[in-house]
C-alpha cells in the first residue's frame, strides 16, 4: 500500500504539488493569525477605551445637528505681534546687527586707552611689549596673539598693527 502523504517524493512532478500543499498550508495560517491578532487589538482597544469611550468616536447625522460650531474671532496681525515680541520666537533665527563703523572706532579707541605700548624686541620673531594700564602688568605678546578683544596682526619696528573685529587699528610707541 503507497502511502497518500510523501514529504520526500522520487519525482520533481511530486515535489511541486507537496510544495503546493504547504503553502497552501501556510497562507492559510498566516490567515488565521491575522484574524487573531485583529481580535486581539480590538480587545486591548476596548479595555482602554472602553465600550462608552468608543461611541464618541462614531458619526451620527443627530448629533451633527444638535452641536454648535465654534467660530473663531480673526484678530489683526498687531495683536499677534506683540505676543511673538514679548516671547522672542525668533530670537536665533535675526541676524546680528552690523556695527557702525564709527562706534567700532569708538569703542577700539576707547579699549586701547587702557594699554600702552612700552617697547618692541626686534628679534627673528619679533614681540611687542605692551603694559595694561588698569592693572600695572607687561604683557610680551607675538604675531598673532590676543590682547584684550584685539588680534595683533603685525608687529613692525615702532608700530604694531591690532585687528578688532575686522577693523585695522595702529599702536605706536
Amino acid at each position: 500500500m503507497k502511502p497518500k502523504f510523501n514529504l520526500f517524493p522520487a519525482s520533481h512532478l511530486n515535489n511541486i504539488a507537496v510544495l503546493k500543499r504547504v503553502n497552501g498550508a501556510l497562507f492559510f495560517l498566516c490567515g488565521v493569525f491575522s484574524l487573531l491578532s485583529f481580535g486581539y487589538i480590538k480587545s486591548i482597544q476596548n479595555r482602554f477605551f472602553g465600550e462608552e469611550d468608543m461611541s464618541a468616536y462614531s458619526v451620527n447625522n443627530d448629533d451633527l445637528s444638535v452641536r454648535e460650531e465654534k467660530t473663531v474671532e480673526a484678530r489683526p496681525f498687531s495683536y499677534y505681534e506683540d505676543i511673538i515680541k514679548k516671547r522672542g520666537l525668533f530670537k536665533g533665527i535675526t541676524p546680528p546687527e552690523k556695527k557702525n563703523k564709527k562706534t567700532l572706532t569708538q569703542t577700539a579707541s576707547e579699549l586701547l586707552a587702557g594699554y600702552s605700548l612700552k617697547g618692541i624686541l626686534s628679534e627673528d620673531a619679533p614681540q611687542a611689549i605692551i603694559e595694561d594700564k588698569r592693572t600695572k602688568q607687561t604683557y610680551f605678546l607675538n604675531q598673532g596673539d590676543s590682547l584684550g578683544k584685539f588680534l595683533i596682526e603685525e608687529i613692525k619696528e615702532g608700530k604694531i598693527t591690532l585687528d578688532l573685529e575686522g577693523q585695522k587699528i595702529e599702536m605706536s610707541l
